[in-house]
């Protein structure tokens, strides 16, 4: 069975109707009944992701995860937490050729259920449209048992097979390289209660996808120290594929909706060891930047109730 027929999930006939009339409801667990890992087409079962792989791993999403730029995972990142805040499945031929993965990062828990969030699900070109993905997204549900609310994050809407939690607008621009002794990297534990009531305060229907016990480097804070504006963002592991330049995305946003504010953010980012950024388009900026494309969540394991749109954080990587 396809892995989104099954009904862990609302409906677009729900989503709909919430949206054109509903009262408030706080969201509710929706049972999962996690299926059995089940032979592929290709005759192999998945298997559990392995640090040992590391290198293959980042080998594979180099050359397959996208086309018009290249995504380079370190090795390290896989070598450092599989098994711990990250968990994987792999599924290979009958020689043992690699040709697909998929990846989940632990993000804490909602309603005292663990949460994960599904990241780089990537198989070989040439094998797709073999059934082969829905056959690594069981066995995410498998393997990464406890976790039963699984996040996704899609570009667009039409791309997801869910209705979208949350949909924003993205714009971006490249870094200016002007360097200032007022911008310095901070981190994420120090200012996590600052982060969290400026999000409850400005979303308070809003999800937080975050676990204080976990540390994870790859989400990032940096501070403009004379207005004490924060930007949180994270590297996308993308880069070009000629000029090696680096994408990073900002996460959320600390300060008020001011000019000052939108200098301070400008400031920061163009200190930033990254060549281009990408963010959301409400985030406070001045005008150059350029428009690009949606970003849409959505979720598998839980009802998210009304307002069923509902912004998501994620303080671990998305």
């Amino acid at each position: 069975m396809k892995f989104f027929d099954l009904p862990h999930s609302i409906s677009w006939f729900t989503w709909i109707k919430r949206r054109l009339w509903s009262y408030r409801k706080e969201p509710k667990l929706i049972t999962i009944n996690a299926q059995p890992i089940e032979l592929s087409s290709l005759g192999t079962l998945p298997m559990r992701a392995k640090k040992e792989n590391a290198k293959e791993y980042s080998s594979f999403l180099l050359k397959y995860f996208t086309a018009s730029t290249q995504t380079y995972i370190f090795p390290e990142v896989f070598e450092l937490y599989l098994d711990k805040s990250l968990t994987g499945a792999e599924i290979r031929d009958s020689e043992g050729v690699l040709l697909g993965i998929i990846f989940c990062w632990s993000c804490g828990s909602i309603q005292n259920t663990q949460v994960g969030l599904i990241t780089w699900l990537c198989v070989r070109p040439d094998m797709r449209k073999k059934g082969l993905a829905d056959n690594l997204l069981h066995a995410m549900q498998v393997v990464s048992y406890p976790q039963t609310i699984h996040f996704f994050r899609n570009d667009g809407w039409l791309k997801s097979p869910l209705p979208p939690l949350w949909s924003d607008s993205r714009v971006y621009r490249r870094r200016m390289l002007r360097m200032t002794t007022a911008v310095h990297k901070v981190s994420l534990q120090s200012q996590r209660n600052k982060i969290y009531e400026s999000w409850k305060k400005e979303y308070p229907d809003g999800l937080i996808l975050d676990d204080p016990k976990i540390t994870n480097p790859l989400v990032e804070v940096w501070e403009y120290k004379r207005t004490g504006t924060l930007l949180i963002l994270q590297p996308t592991f993308e880069c070009e594929q000629f000029t090696g330049r680096r994408w990073c995305e900002i996460i959320y946003w600390v300060c008020d909706k001011s000019y000052a504010s939108s200098l301070s953010v400008e400031a920061i980012i163009d200190a930033l060891p990254y060549d281009w950024i990408e963010a959301p388009i409400n985030m406070p900026r001045l005008d150059d930047w350029y428009l690009g494309g949606q970003s849409s969540w959505c979720v598998h394991g839980l009802d998210p109730g009304s307002p069923v749109m509902r912004p998501v954080l994620p303080l671990l990587f998305a």
